[in-house]
C-alpha cells in the first residue's frame, strides 16, 4: 500500500517538474525591470544634480558674505574715502591705473591707517603710516562670472 502511494506522489510530481517561467513572461519582467531601474537612476541623476547646484549657490552666497564683511571691515578702518576720479591716474606705479590700456574702472579708494612695529617705521620716521587701498571693477577672467569682476 505504501508503494502504491509512493507511485502516485512520484506521478503528481514528474507533471509539475516541466512548470516555469515562459520566455514572454521573463522578457515582461524584464522590460518591467529595466523600466522601474531606469526611473531610479534618472530620479538620482536629478537628485545630484539639484544638489550640486545647491552646493554651489551656497557656496558663492559664502564667499560673497565673507567679502563684504572683509570690504565693511576696511571701509570702517578708513581715516579717508577718495573720490573715485582722484584715483584713475595714468601711470604703472602702485595705486596708479591706465583706463585705456587695462580697462580697470576705479570705484573708490580707503586710505587706512596701519599701525607699525619700530622695526617697521616708515621713512617718515612715524609710528603709523596710511596705506592705500584700491578697488575696481575689470572685465571678468579665469572662473569668475559676470561681465565685470570687482577687485
Amino acid at each position: 500500500m505504501k508503494n502504491k502511494e509512493f507511485h502516485k506522489l512520484l506521478k503528481k510530481n514528474n507533471s509539475k517538474s516541466n512548470s516555469g517561467f515562459t520566455l514572454t513572461e521573463l522578457l515582461v519582467g524584464l522590460i518591467m525591470g529595466s523600466i522601474v531601474i531606469g526611473g531610479l537612476g534618472w530620479g538620482l541623476l536629478q537628485l545630484l544634480k539639484t544638489t550640486q547646484k545647491g552646493t554651489a549657490e551656497t557656496a558663492a552666497h559664502n564667499d560673497s558674505s565673507r567679502a563684504l564683511d572683509f570690504i565693511s571691515d576696511e571701509i570702517k578702518r578708513a581715516s579717508e574715502i577718495e573720490n573715485p576720479a582722484a584715483n584713475a591716474r595714468p601711470g604703472t606705479g602702485a595705486g596708479q591705473f591706465d583706463d585705456t590700456d587695462t580697462g580697470k574702472t576705479v570705484v573708490f579708494a580707503l586710505n587706512i591707517p596701519e599701525v607699525n612695529t619700530s622695526a617697521t617705521l616708515g621713512a617718515d620716521n612715524n609710528d603709523t603710516t596710511s596705506e592705500r587701498i584700491v578697488y575696481y571693477l575689470e572685465a571678468a577672467s579665469n572662473n569668475w562670472k559676470g561681465p565685470q569682476v570687482f577687485y
